[in-house]
């Protein structure tokens, strides 16, 4: 960036990179800039777009970036997890919000390819998911076609026993364990009060499923445990 034109900014996952947001299934080698183009080219690991005309930039560290609604957007013209992956980050944290994002897409999308895979992003973005893990569970459990509710309170008697990532028909909880709040004394504690909460909730008759990132790279055999567990055939 700091060896190009002045007037080049930073878009897609380059500019997700470089607000902080999370990249998930985009192509790392590959920079990605909007520019005073009159058509794309891409050589060397850089591509220069030509979007100038349709965003309004803002500065990070002294470059020039697309907003962060704008950075979402484009990213998920090339991939929807990547776009969506981000999103979720975004809105959760604050960054921008849907309303943001929906009039990025409506400003930008006369400009890009990969229209479908926007409003299909639009349509499946959740402020409510946590983490990156997160995004990618619900992305699998899509494929289920059962309800998917994120980060549900489930109570007994009025009493809330817990707020689990999802929570999968009526009965099927699942929950994405990134492992890496387990380390320390800390850490030792946290893990004995979730098989607490865990215990409980199989007490109540819930049917509880904890993920790690290994298992989201087998997508196959997660959702045959998950359907295993609700009783349903694929």
């Amino acid at each position: 960036m700091r060896s190009r034109p002045t007037d080049d900014t930073a878009s897609h996952h380059s500019a997700l990179a470089l607000h902080g947001l999370p990249m998930w299934h985009v192509d790392r080698s590959l920079v990605v800039l909007a520019g005073d183009v009159a058509e794309t080219t891409t050589r060397n690991g850089l591509r220069v777009m030509p979007l100038r005309a349709l965003v309004a930039p803002v500065r990070v560290d002294g470059l020039s970036v697309l907003e962060v609604a704008d950075a979402v957007v484009t990213t998920a013209s090339m991939s929807y997890e990547g776009g969506l992956v981000a999103a979720d980050a975004a809105t959760h944290g604050g960054a921008c919000t849907t309303d943001d994002l929906q009039e990025a897409s409506e400003r930008l999308l006369r400009g890009l390819r990969g229209r479908r895979r926007v409003r299909s992003m639009l349509a499946d973005v959740d402020p409510s998911c946590e983490s990156p893990g997160e995004t990618r569970t619900r992305i699998i459990l899509q494929v289920l076609e059962l309800p998917v509710r994120s980060q549900a309170v489930i109570q007994d008697r009025g009493v809330v026993v817990a707020r689990v990532d999802f929570l999968v028909g009526e009965r099927c909880v699942v929950e994405f364990d990134g492992a890496l709040k387990y380390g320390g004394a800390d850490g030792r504690e946290a893990l004995v009060r979730e098989k607490r909460r865990e215990d409980r909730l199989r007490e109540l008759g819930y049917t509880v499923i904890r993920l790690t990132w290994d298992d989201l790279a087998r997508p196959a055999v997660l959702l045959a445990r998950i359907r295993a567990a609700l009783g349903v055939r694929a």
